[in-house]
């Protein structure tokens, strides 16, 4: 066996290296590591300044520019130039190896040169196929190197010679009808030719066929023959093939044998073993058979295939209930079963619907036993599909088994969604621009299927000058049957009296759209604008002008002209009547003279039912007016709130008022009011003045009633033409008789 520090022939190793001497092991490189006969290399040893390295090489093999260096005093190290010699002629070499070996120590480095040689692609030819030969000459550029056979019988070439381009060139050689090895020889310019010995085989054609062809997976087999036939013409004497033949499968499964060995007579020869898939794979299995080949016979390969089918499955589909509403939920399980065989199913399930829907999760994890295997997921549909939907399992098969499928039916009620109503609200109601309100919207599910909670987002927009921060959408959150969200509203310069914000919402999966509204108003204005909101039931109102509504002693009503008032806070004028009889209102009036866009505006309040009456209260115009007739000079104390009860002519009536002496005590009208500020009710016989207080007025046929809760009144009357005037402090009433007599309708 050669050493690392040999130099390497065809015949084996022609040296030894040489022994180094001293204990230093200084490191030393070469670059580039392989050469060329006749190139160089730049050798370098590595050391402290002006420290010298005594170079050499294995004996004869290469030359050195020189045999010592010494490192420079600004330096590590310090390099020598080695060449590569071409080797013995006498024994044709290919290459060698040279060892370097520096300074005193034993490290070394490896440079290797190149010498002439010539190989062809395949060492065994079948007769008459060309094979591609090619000879290198590293000392050759551009020059011709020949070719010759070594006997006249031995084949032939496609050119004698060919041009080195550097130092290599090729040429195809076709080997005669022999069995024995034949030689190829190369030689350039007056350097020693070199050889290489091919080998002659026959040629062989192989195939392998399987029985049966089709398969399903774990449950059969098929039988597979190997063939391998000599083809070289009969004048070559073909021979029987022998060896062995490797045999390999890409897909999941089992070979009998991975080689067999062939036996046979003539010119064919065989052998067979068996394959039984283990899985689908990619439903067809390439078996490849591999012919060895033999002393005489060449090497072939061929293959064949196989389909394999899975197991079949049916999958059934259960949905437990079977009725619901779009938002609720039903649990859907799946079951798949195995059909041709006892192996667990195994793998995935997805799931879909023929209408709009929701599965969680989306697929499911088969698991079981035996040959059948379950999962189960929650089936949730959504708005805009028909009532009756078919919720479908899809098993897409595994390693063994085919895919299959099957659906269940269930019936949705409320297709078209679950309905929603919205309503918005704003704190408070009552903003002078350049403050702000906070608006939430509210989204409840009205549609009867459960309380399922709303989700997605509502759009706000305003009407009467202003702006709504977030100008875009804002997310719902809640539980249980509603959710809201939450805006800023900020009224503008020169806003209307009354601004709308509105709420719309788009609706989500299992919601239909809604939108809702609400009023923001201006400050009111005194003796011009109040404020009213509905606080619970329908509140009716007239705008001045076109009323029904009169005052009783006035006499007859003309047409009606009352209207819901919608929206839960509006600004409405000085002299519109409202109707509580079916309702409760809040009423908001001016309380001072400074105007509704000052900062320290203050109003008065309170809610109000049972009556219709008319909300009067004086102008600053008005005040200052009546000031100066009293000779005050500025104005001074709440501007009262007049409230105006007024009837119709069905009041008289249901009342059963007599135009008698006895006119009955029958309840005609009656204003029911809890409130902060100044307030006068006039009735028909007196007039009731209260502050910070709780009171009911009632006119009745035979006179008018009043009765304090809390805080005090004053009631004010007239006897005989003199005006009178009465505490009622509070739990007290006080009644003022003037018999009430129903108004006379034309024509009677």
């Amino acid at each position: 066996m050669c050493t690392a520090a040999a130099v390497f022939v065809a015949l084996g190793c022609l040296a030894t290296p040489i022994a180094a001497q001293g204990a230093n092991l200084p490191p030393v490189s070469c670059s580039p590591s392989t050469v060329f006969a006749g190139t160089s290399a730049s050798c370098t040893a590595t050391g402290s300044a002006g420290e010298t390295f005594t170079f050499r090489t294995t004996a004869g093999l290469g030359t050195l520019s020189a045999s010592t260096c010494t490192v420079p005093a600004t330096a590590n190290s310090c390099s020598v130039v080695y060449t590569g010699v071409t080797p013995s002629q006498d024994s044709d070499p290919i290459s060698y190896t040279s060892n370097l070996f520096a300074g005193a120590g034993a490290t070394t480095e490896t440079v290797s040169a190149q010498g002439n040689s010539v190989a062809c692609a395949q060492s065994a030819v079948v007769v008459d196929n060309p094979d591609l030969c090619t000879a290198t000459f590293p000392t050759s550029n551009g020059d011709t190197a020949s070719f010759f056979p070594s006997t006249a019988t031995d084949g032939t070439f496609d050119s004698s010679t060919c041009v080195t381009n550097p130092i290599s060139c090729s040429v195809h050689y076709t080997p005669a009808a022999t069995e024995t090895p034949q030689t190829i020889n190369a030689f350039f310019d007056d350097s020693a030719t070199v050889a290489t010995v091919l080998s002659v085989v026959h040629s062989v054609a192989s195939g392998v066929t399987c029985t049966p062809s089709s398969l399903v997976a774990t449950i059969s087999a098929t039988s597979c023959t190997v063939t391998v036939t000599d083809t070289t013409p009969a004048a070559q004497k073909p021979t029987l093939p022998t060896g062995t033949v490797s045999v390999t499968t890409a897909g999941p499964g089992s070979l009998s044998n991975s080689r067999c060995s062939l036996t046979g007579n003539g010119v064919t020869s065989s052998c067979a073993l068996s394959y039984a898939p283990s899985g689908i794979g990619s439903g067809i299995h390439v078996i490849n058979a591999t012919y060895d080949g033999d002393a005489t016979h060449a090497v072939d390969s061929s293959s064949t295939s196989v389909a394999v089918a899975g197991h079949a499955t049916s999958t059934t589909m259960v949905c437990s209930p079977g009725v619901l509403a779009v938002g609720q939920s039903a649990t859907c399980s799946a079951t798949v079963s195995d059909t041709a065989g006892a192996v667990t199913p195994g793998g995935m399930l997805s799931f879909s619907s023929n209408g709009p829907s929701g599965f969680s999760p989306a697929a499911c994890m088969l698991s079981g036993t035996g040959a059948t295997a379950s999962c189960a997921v929650s089936y949730t549909p959504h708005k805009g599909g028909a009532g009756k939907q078919a919720v479908t399992a899809a098993f897409g098969g595994d390693a063994v088994h085919a895919a299959s499928s099957g659906s269940a039916n269930v019936t949705v009620t409320h297709p078209e969604g679950l309905s929603t109503a919205t309503s918005v609200s704003c704190s408070p109601a009552i903003v002078v621009p350049g403050n702000s309100a906070s608006c939430v919207a509210t989204v409840r599910d009205t549609g009867g299927g459960g309380a399922m909670t709303p989700t997605g987002s509502v759009t706000f927009s305003t009407v009467g000058g202003g702006t709504v921060n977030p100008s875009g959408a804002c997310t719902l959150t809640g539980s249980g049957g509603s959710a809201s969200c939450r805006a800023t509203y900020r009224p503008g310069a020169g806003a209307a009296d009354t601004q709308t914000i509105t709420a719309v919402y788009g609706g989500d999966l299992v919601h239909e759209g809604d939108s809702g509204f609400t009023n923001v108003a201006l400050p009111p204005q005194t003796g011009v604008t109040a404020v009213v909101s509905v606080v619970r039931g329908q509140v009716l109102i007239s705008l001045p002008g076109g009323g029904r509504a009169v005052a009783a002693a006035v006499g007859p009503p003309p047409a009606a002209s009352f209207v819901p008032l919608k929206g839960v806070t509006r600004s409405v004028p000085i002299g519109s009547t409202l109707d509580t009889r079916k309702g409760v209102v809040r009423l908001v009036t001016a309380a001072d003279d400074r105007g509704p866009l000052n900062p320290h505006h203050q109003t008065q309040s309170g809610t109000f039912a049972a009556a219709e009456f008319t909300i009067k209260q004086m102008t600053t115009a008005e005040r200052l007016a009546a000031a100066k007739r009293q000779h005050r000079r500025r104005l001074t104390g709440i501007p009262a709130t007049n409230l105006l009860l007024t009837n119709p002519f069905s009041a008289f009536t249901h009342a059963h008022c007599g135009r008698t002496r006895h006119p009955g005590h029958g309840v005609i009208r009656e204003l029911s009011a809890v409130a902060k500020g100044l307030y006068r009710t006039v009735g028909a016989a007196s007039t009731t003045v209260v502050h910070n207080a709780t009171w009911i007025v009632k006119d009745r046929c035979d006179g008018t009633f009043s009765e304090v809760g809390r805080g005090s009144a004053v009631v004010q009357y007239k006897v005989n033409g003199r005006q009178r005037s009465q505490v009622v402090k509070p739990g007290q009433s006080f009644f003022v008789r003037r018999p009430f007599l129903p108004p006379i309708r034309k024509g009677r």
